[in-house]
């Protein structure tokens, strides 16, 4: 059931991708900065931040091994109960770079920070299942890969505006602080790639196998 979005909100966008057996998953933390309206809801966060995000992203990211599969988002902060999550698969799409993947294990590095300093005021994201046409020949990020990850960082820190009639609501990317009592999310001010290949080995090839959701 969709629910509309209040001011304080923070809402989780899920972004799930996928190769064989593996199942991959980003996490990217808004908080609602403005309401018009009121009209604005969970569902249409999911399907904006599909079609308008991730799948124009994921799907370059990626070798046609690989798929995007959309997004599920929760309420991570609401006022009143939290529903189920919302879903999107509209912009669900394999991807289109190359024709092989670097080892599961590896991925690119996106990197940010907020206005809080030292270490809990940053965050890296591992973004999965890379086409090995971004590795150079020393193994770093192409200057290819570094392009299509920036131009992906520097929409998110753009406030992510929805509207719909006579409604909007205004999204604020950052990072989310579970462990602080009432919850909060510091806006992200920088984000870019990091320029390197981090490795997790929970999505490589002798990690246990993860099933996507959707």
């Amino acid at each position: 059931m969709a629910l509309t979005v209040a001011v304080g909100d923070i809402l989780s966008v899920r972004a799930w991708t996928v190769l064989d057996e593996q199942a991959a998953v980003n996490t990217w933390n808004y908080v609602v900065s403005v309401v018009t309206g009121g009209g604005i809801t969970d569902q249409d966060l999911a399907t904006q931040w599909d079609t308008l995000n991730g799948s124009p992203f994921y799907q370059f990211l990626m070798p046609p091994d690989a798929e995007y599969r959309g997004v599920q988002v929760y309420f991570m902060k609401r006022s009143g109960f939290l529903p189920s999550p919302s879903v999107s698969i509209a912009g669900a799409h394999v991807g289109v770079t190359g024709t092989t993947c670097l080892p599961r294990g590896s991925a690119s590095i996106l990197k940010y920070a907020t206005v809080d300093r030292g270490p809990g005021g940053r965050g890296r994201i591992f973004l999965p299942f890379v086409s090995g046409d971004y590795a150079a020949a020393n193994g770093r990020p192409t200057t290819a890969h570094d392009v299509l990850v920036n131009s992906f960082a520097s929409g998110l820190l753009s406030p992510f505006v929805i509207t719909s009639g006579g409604n909007s609501a205004t999204f604020v990317w950052g990072l989310f602080k579970r462990r602080t009592n009432p919850k909060t999310l510091s806006a992200a001010i920088t984000a870019e790639s990091a320029d390197k290949f981090g490795q997790l080995h929970k999505r490589g090839d002798y990690g246990k196998a993860n099933a996507s959701p959707i």
